[in-house]
């Protein structure tokens, strides 16, 4: 299809480094999304980040708050409710959960002396990340927070997708109740 000219580039989704090594050449992938936040560094860690940012590959961090760990809300008694993702995920049971907390308190103090939220902390450190990252956020806690959000990270020419929901409702759809429309010429 590249070659064709019937699309202009193409994307991975969660290519980890055995999968980036089976090509010679990654010049045809234009972004690999994959989960990344402050807590989830696998990627990192096995070297997929550095691999694909050296072959100019930009990253779709999914998850940058950590199915919402990074947003300060969540305190040591939470436990998952049956069935939600959170439930089969390590981060959100003992004894990662526990470190997960006290990270998470680091961050609210760093936030807390900059003036920001734990959230817009950690999606910064996210979108500042080496590599060329963006990040994909869900709906916010209220309307007036996914605008405050939202304008702060256009405002730094920083690029977020807009996708992801929380109980069938995304910040699209909070940004379009608010009568903001944003966009990028």
């Amino acid at each position: 299809l590249l070659a064709s000219g019937k699309i202009r580039a193409m994307a991975g989704s969660n290519f980890r480094i055995a999968d980036l090594e089976l090509f010679d050449d990654l010049s045809w992938v234009a972004s690999n999304q994959i989960p990344y936040s402050l807590l989830w560094r696998y990627y990192d860690v096995e070297g997929a980040v550095d691999k694909a940012a050296g072959a100019g590959v930009a990253h779709l961090a999914y998850s940058p708050l950590a199915q919402g760990l990074l947003t300060g809300r969540f305190g040591p008694d939470y436990v998952p409710p049956e069935g939600h993702t959170r439930s089969s995920n390590r981060l959100w049971h003992a004894p990662l959960y526990q470190e997960a907390l006290g990270i998470v308190d680091v961050l609210r103090r760093a936030a807390e002396t900059a003036g920001r939220s734990v959230s817009q902390a950690a999606v910064n450190w996210v979108v500042n990340r080496p590599g060329g990252f963006a990040a994909i956020v869900g709906a916010a806690r209220s309307n007036e927070a996914a605008v405050s959000i939202v304008r702060e990270l256009q405002k730094r020419n920083i690029l977020v997708f807009l996708s992801g929901n929380v109980n069938g409702r995304s910040i699209i759809h909070q940004l379009i109740e608010e009568g903001v429309e944003m966009g990028y010429d």
